[in-house]
């Protein structure tokens, strides 16, 4: 079809339909592409399975008229992905609009690869399944169905959009979304509980219901015409809101704190921390989004969030196997609601008379986080069931707890060392009517007051899959208005980050339940730092065995609702932890426990094998040993107490094993220990999903001409690809897809052999090279010229005392010299069995070596 040059003239608002029918093109709707400034917009309609483009400037000037400039013809979407591209390089400003009747070709890829080439907004109507907002590289994807269910029926939605621009003179592209008026079902409900009904379905599929519920609109209420709108600015643009702007005063000092300044890439908890340290005039940087590391000589101090260098990794696991936290609580004398444990599927039988003796009952994982696998108020057998196969699915082998519901107030309580500094009251997201807005409209309004406080502005209230179901069971939507003082709890259990407030409650409660709870925390050895939360009937009478229970202890409480409290008092949790630090760590040890255990080895299944060599040589050296778990044991002699989980010691800190795993930081305290690194390496982000490439391949261009190059995520081993051969790099990038959330290091290295050294408390003890399946000890006299290295590169990671180091070596017998060795990874937790097998004296030999130097590290402390 040729296109007459022939001008014609278009209204200000005109649609694309307008635009298409004003140039002859008005059944050409299966892929269109609209370009928009101030002056021209350039339309490429491509007509069917016909295969070619037409392109048509559109002028916006005092004219407003419409002519043709001739045909391109485009066939596939890698076509029109390039196609957008020169549009976008050509200039950055203008808008790209993407509208397609269905998704491409390619499905959703080719649409997100269109978003990623450069285009602006991407609507895509007719086949697609249903209505829903995306979002790629912070540009709108949005979804609109021919035909859709839309509550419990099926109806039609109509799409419609327009470019306008609104009187401050900003360009907009309004998109509306109608639902058809046709029965549908049983009923036929009315076009407001229609339009309700297609918002809560359409924030039930996006990917982005937060995003979704603060730009989708619901016009025209005020002529009972209600329908869908989306307002994007034609830019494209739908990043979350920046904090980098907001600097608030550190209430906490009451008069006398400075300014804070929030940014939205480091967590608050991670910010009072720095700030706390700074003012006392130690230089903290921040390094990602929740390291802290200091500078100070000889007094290197890293925090991982509330976790710091010195706290230990043993206690973590005490604090997270609720099995284990529940016998170290009893031992402790505070009050736990009734329970037992299953550490096998096939005790059902054996649980459900429990739950027949208890009546209402919680079933949940032994090492679940954030309420995964949780049931609360479990009464039947079915229902026990349901709960039963959930926490064993969550469990991950760890067992679960049947435990007793008891009925009360909970509370978070933060203690720092002996001393509970702050406690918290928990208020879930709650909505007032006033019989004029919406509930979408109050939710919105309380995320604008959210914004305004650090600890809650990146934390809005959404509404997710159980909430939407909530509303419904009570037979409402986002559409509907809640009369004048009527109350609305959006989900009762709610955390801070799904929208909770929190309340400051320190001096309003019983004094006795802070005794509670710093002897709570004081039960898990060496734990510096805690939230212990509390459930009681009443938190102003005294704290009576019959009055409370101990919820959970939390290793790692976030303190940003101390800080910035939605009502009531701040708290200086972050300033009582800096204080903390600075107390030698012999003189801040918690009273001792008389910890109740397995009575022996013999109770245990299945221990582990690190484990068990190290409780052995702990006890030829006459010290107690109180097993907890087939992985995990105290060890008391006199003053001396340690614990021990796996590898990890009571001496090994969590900052410093998480610092490990993050290859931004791990990369920076390698970079200050000044030890030989890689000459080339970055951490490239993993691709959206493990079938895309777009990273893979930006990666491997990077590594393009090494002589050798490795992958590696975390603290793992690097794997070594063959970037010549794009299918097999592809194939590792894939494989580590899964563990790669932050980030997959690519390396180029020299041509090498890679040594493995042991290092425990500063000090080699042993050394290998090769695979599992090849391993062989490394010669003494090669350990001599790199075990400093090891060393060195070791203890950049402050307290971290037993791990392996990775070395890549030129021609290791040779003596060591500058660009000859590299250092490829610090990994903790090294497996002993491994160096065991070629260790002079075995595996008991290795062992003795790594207690004697664990036992001389605690008497040091000591002193």
């Amino acid at each position: 079809m040729m296109l007459d040059n022939n001008s014609k003239d278009v209204p200000r608002g005109a649609g694309i339909d307008d635009l298409l029918e004003a140039c002859g093109l008005g059944d050409q709707k299966s892929f269109e592409i609209l370009r928009l400034s101030d002056s021209e917009a350039v339309v490429f309609a491509c007509p069917g399975n016909a295969g070619s483009v037409r392109r048509i400037a559109v002028s916006r000037s005092n004219a407003r008229h419409v002519s043709a400039v001739g045909a391109e013809p485009i066939t596939r979407t890698d076509e029109a992905v390039a196609a957008v591209a020169e549009l976008r390089e050509a200039n950055p400003h203008q808008l790209i609009l993407y509208v397609s009747s269905d998704e491409s070709p390619e499905g959703s890829s080719g649409v997100r690869n269109i978003l990623i080439a450069g285009a602006s907004i991407a609507l895509v109507g007719g086949q697609v399944d249903a209505f829903t907002l995306d979002i790629i590289k912070n540009k709108a994807l949005i979804k609109v169905p021919q035909q859709s269910e839309i509550g419990s029926g099926t109806g039609r939605l109509q799409m419609s959009f327009t470019l306008e621009r609104d009187s401050a003179g900003v360009d907009l592209c309004r998109v509306a979304v109608r639902p058809s008026m046709q029965p549908f079902g049983s009923e036929t409900p009315t076009l407001r509980e229609r339009v309700g009904d297609a918002y809560s379905d359409a924030l039930l599929r996006s990917r982005h219901p937060m995003k979704l519920l603060e730009i989708l609109e619901i016009a025209g209420l005020d002529e009972q015409a209600p329908y869908l709108e989306l307002t994007l600015p034609t830019t494209g643009e739908l990043g979350s809101q920046s904090l980098e702007s907001l600097t608030t005063r550190a209430a906490w000092h009451e008069g006398s704190g400075g300014e804070f300044a929030v940014a939205s890439k480091h967590l608050t908890t991670s910010r009072a921390i720095s700030y706390e340290l700074e003012r006392r005039g130690i230089s903290a940087p921040l390094i990602g989004k929740n390291f802290v590391v200091t500078d100070e000589p000889g007094s290197s101090q890293l925090y991982f969030l509330t976790s710091s260098h010195d706290t230990p990794y043993t206690s973590i696991k005490a604090a997270g196997d609720k099995r284990i936290s529940r016998l170290l609580l009893e031992s402790s004398g505070v009050s736990i609601a009734k329970g037992r444990y299953y550490g096998a599927s096939t005790e059902f039988a054996a649980a459900k008379d429990w739950m027949a003796e208890l009546g209402r009952v919680v079933v949940k994982p032994v090492g679940g986080t954030k309420g995964k696998g949780v049931t609360v108020g479990v009464t039947s057998e079915p229902a026990l069931r349901s709960a039963w196969d959930r926490a064993f699915a969550a469990s991950r082998g760890a067992g679960v707890l049947v435990e007793e519901v008891f009925v009360g107030t909970e509370a978070r309580f933060t203690v720092v060392g002996d001393q509970c500094i702050a406690v918290s009251l928990r208020i879930p997201p709650t909505l007032v009517g006033d019989g004029k807005k919406t509930i979408r409209e109050l939710i919105n309004t309380k995320n604008e007051v959210r914004r305004l406080n650090p600890h809650l502005a990146t934390r809005p209230i959404i509404l997710d899959q159980g909430r939407v179901a909530k509303l419904r069971e009570q037979g409402l939507t986002p559409a509907s208005v809640l009369g004048a003082g009527e109350e609305y709890i959006v989900d009762h259990k709610a955390g801070f980050s799904t929208g909770a407030e929190s309340v400051d409650i320190t001096n309003e409660i019983h004094p006795s339940y802070l005794e509670v709870a710093a002897r709570s925390i004081m039960s898990v050895p060496g734990l510096p730092i805690a939230g212990v939360d509390i459930m009681a009937h009443d938190f102003s009478a005294p704290a009576d065995p019959e009055n409370y229970i101990i919820v959970e202890i939390n290793s790692q409480p976030g303190i940003g609702a101390h800080h910035f409290p939605a009502h009531g008092r701040a708290r200086n949790v972050a300033g009582e932890i800096v204080r903390l630090h600075q107390i030698p760590r012999h003189k801040r040890r918690a009273p001792a426990i008389n910890i109740v255990g397995s009575a022996s080895q013999s109770n245990l299944k299945s221990l582990n094998v690190d484990t068990s060599l190290l409780a052995r040589e702990f006890s030829d050296r006459g010290f107690d040993i109180t097993w907890l778990s087939s992985d995990y044991f105290h060890a008391s002699k006199g003053n001396l107490r340690t614990s021990v989980w796996r590898s990890f010691t009571s001496l090994t800190g969590k900052a410093s094993v998480f610092a490990t795993r993050s290859p931004k930081v791990a990369i920076h305290l390698l970079e200050q220990a000044n030890v030989a690194l890689p000459r080339r390496m970055k951490v490239f982000k993993r691709d959206l999903a493990p079938t895309e490439t777009r990273n893979a391949s930006r990666a491997l261009a990077f590594i393009e001409n090494s002589v050798v190059a490795s992958l590696r995520i975390g603290s793992q081993m690097p794997v070594r690809v063959d970037w010549t051969n794009r299918e097999n790099f592809m194939a590792v990038w894939q494989r580590l897809w899964r563990g790669a959330q932050k980030g997959v290091i690519v390396q180029e290295l020299l041509d090498g052999e890679q040594l493995r050294l042991l290092v425990s408390h500063g000090e080699v003890v042993a050394a290998v090279s090769g695979d599992k399946d090849s391993i062989r000890p490394v010669p003494d006299q090669v350990v001599g010229e790199y075990g400093s290295v090891a060393v060195t590169a070791a203890a950049a990671f402050t307290g971290l005392d037993i791990c392996e180091v990775v070395l890549n070596v030129i021609a290791p017998n040779q003596p060591r010299a500058d660009g000859n060795h590299e250092v490829l990874a610090v990994r903790p937790a090294p497996d002993l069995k491994e160096y065991g097998t070629v260790f002079a004296g075995g595996q008991r030999s290795l062992a003795r070596a790594i207690v004697d130097s664990h036992v001389t590290a605690l008497a040091a402390l000591e002193e």
